[in-house]
């Protein structure tokens, strides 16, 4: 699912129960940017409280691969024609 995310890579998804094809919502890739990369962003610039390169980049990147677990959750797809 991940790839499906990514703006170059416009490919459909089948659904395996329908066999309906659905793509990736505008909406949708906004949701996953604001799941992912916002949070870890933030963080690392503003909110960490390590004087350490090393630990604030290793903490921005678990919350970067939290908010990709979460994300097919919150993200829309819609149905091709």
């Amino acid at each position: 699912m991940y790839k499906y995310h990514l703006w170059f890579y416009n490919t459909s998804v089948t659904c395996d129960a329908c066999g309906t094809k659905h793509i990736i919502s505008v909406p949708g890739r906004i949701v996953f940017v604001c799941l992912t990369v916002i949070p870890a962003l933030i963080y690392m610039d503003y909110l960490s409280p390590f004087n350490h390169f090393w630990v604030t980049l290793g903490t921005g990147i678990a919350i970067l691969i939290a908010g990709s677990f979460l994300a097919p959750y919150f993200v829309n797809f819609k149905e091709v024609l």
